[in-house]
């Protein structure tokens, strides 16, 4: 009696045959060193093979790593293939090249639009960075009032950076009434739930500890740029906190800022 084949050979099997969801995994299995030798030069054929047949998490996959390796035309590429198949977080990664346009330049409504598409589609990054986009007028008309729900939805489905947003919000009385008790809501919710930034960490603890009256330079720093950021219409002279904060100071509270309005993580596939 003959032994069956292993999940792996048969994996093998299938996508030699052709059928692209296996050239996928066994790609995947090859590049991280899953039950076989790691190749990732095989990896990457087999994964540009089920991509080339429009598999959707291939071409996601490949805008990622290409984006990792800062190749944005060919992120660009795969990263379109997978969001005009519905993919959501090709559609962020797309618009995220559309904003930073370090090759093609900057286009702020196509970034918008892929923005727009992804949060409609339940991405929560996207949500966040979608509530910025109508703050600051970028691609679309300035609009406070979807900018809030936007951060409101993308809080409720844990988004780190739009409950810092929302927390800020609520407690400067930017675009909503000034309201403490969810203010207070809001950083809690950062400080119980977010392990992966240390700034949010300091903010949510500063801000709390202080019972909502900004108790260091940091906090004021922080409060008073995402406010003026946000919100440019309403002035905020900061020359005179600045001038009492040392350079340590003044350089973690703008790496605060950056981490709250920005988006710095990398591609969304564990590359190694």
């Amino acid at each position: 009696m003959t032994s069956p084949e292993s999940p792996l050979k048969q994996l093998g099997i299938q996508a030699e045959a052709g059928k692209p969801e296996a050239q996928y995994q066994f790609g995947i299995c090859l590049w991280e060193g899953i039950g076989i030798s790691s190749n990732r030069e095989n990896a990457l054929e087999w994964i540009t093979l089920a991509a080339g047949q429009g598999y959707t998490p291939a071409q996601a996959w490949l805008g990622s790593l290409y984006l990792s390796w800062r190749e944005e035309e060919q992120a660009r590429f795969w990263f379109e293939k997978a969001a005009l198949q519905g993919d959501p977080r090709a559609m962020y990664y797309l618009s995220l090249i559309y904003i930073q346009g370090n090759i093609f330049g900057a286009d702020p409504m196509l970034a918008f639009e892929w923005l727009k598409k992804s949060a409609e589609n339940g991405f929560a990054e996207a949500m966040g960075r979608l509530g910025i986009m109508y703050c600051l007028g970028h691609g679309t008309g300035k609009d406070h009032q979807a900018a809030m729900q936007w951060f409101q939805k993308a809080a409720l489905k844990g988004d780190h950076n739009a409950q810092m947003l929302l927390a800020t919000a609520y407690l400067t009385g930017s675009g909503v009434p000034q309201d403490e008790t969810s203010a207070i809501y809001w950083f809690d919710q950062v400080r119980q739930t977010c392990t992966d930034n240390k700034a949010f960490l300091i903010m949510a603890d500063t801000i709390l500890e202080g019972t909502l009256m900004p108790c260091c330079r940091v906090s004021s720093y922080v409060l008073l740029s995402i406010h003026g950021t946000l919100f440019p219409e309403i002035k905020v002279d900061m020359s005179t906190l600045i001038g009492t904060m040392s350079n340590e100071q003044l350089s973690q509270a703008k790496f605060i800022v950056k981490s709250i309005l920005t988006d710095n993580k990398e591609p969304y596939h564990p590359i190694q």
